[in-house]
């Protein structure tokens, strides 16, 4: 890390996503890239860098005292929001994890979680599970980005959580497509998600094909998923 700069795409992406002069509280932190960027930038006053192993925590300890943070970022061990304050922060990051374990970690704080002012949300994987789940606390997705970095698609999520929406009056199948594919993401028709899509029409097509007679269930299955990729790619202007 040069100058305290951020070489990965993935982080950078993130940091667009913080509210300027803040505190924010990142969980699951490594080596503190992000917290010692965005304080040695002038981003946000000062951060809270936790994470569940020592061993990332102790070279997050060098890291800042390097960088001459010492007084402006808190290393704390934390299993997700354990070792954060009721309203210390007032955004999180929760970054590089499992939909799921997102979740939990969340769930598991809701309190704390909610004094935050927003969440800036990285999940790894089932992105349809945490967006379905943010809806059904009636909790507003206010931006979303996609990108790719060394052939991997990653997805940022803004969630407000100082303001709810209600639940929204979708139809379910508008639901199923904004929980899988993101509300912001199709409503700015990302261009990263419509390559995505793309391709994901292309593959998806290829295996109804060629599934043999016999799974017919699983041929039922790849044939629903097609039909949610194609209305997603229609809802964004997109010819199939």
């Amino acid at each position: 890390m040069d100058n305290y700069s951020l070489r990965s795409k993935r982080l950078k992406l993130i940091a667009e996503f913080i509210l300027k002069d803040g505190i924010i509280c990142d969980v699951g932190c490594d080596h503190a890239y992000l917290p010692i960027f965005l304080v040695s930038s002038g981003r946000v006053k000062r951060a809270i860098a936790m994470d569940v192993n020592q061993g990332p925590l102790d070279i997050a300890k060098d890291n800042k005292i390097k960088a001459g943070l010492s007084d402006r970022i808190d290393i704390r061990q934390s299993d997700g929001l354990w070792a954060l304050e009721y309203g210390e922060a007032d955004q999180i990051v929760i970054a590089g994890m499992g939909g799921a374990l997102t979740l939990r970690i969340l769930e598991k704080d809701m309190d704390k979680a909610l004094s935050a002012k927003r969440w800036i949300l990285q999940p790894q994987s089932e992105l349809s599970m945490v967006r379905g789940w943010l809806r059904e606390k009636c909790i507003s997705i206010i931006d979303e980005a996609m990108l790719i970095e060394r052939g991997k698609n990653y997805t940022v999520i803004l969630a407000d959580a100082a303001n709810s929406a209600g639940l929204s009056e979708a139809v379910a199948e508008d639901q199923a497509i904004e929980d899988r594919f993101g509300p912001i993401l199709l409503q700015k028709k990302d261009h990263v998600l419509i390559q995505f899509l793309g391709n994901e029409y292309k593959r998806l097509s290829r295996l109804v094909e060629q599934m043999p007679p016999e799974h017919e269930d699983r041929k039922h299955e790849l044939y629903n998923e097609l039909l949610l990729v194609k209305k997603a790619l229609i809802r964004m202007g997109q010819q199939v």
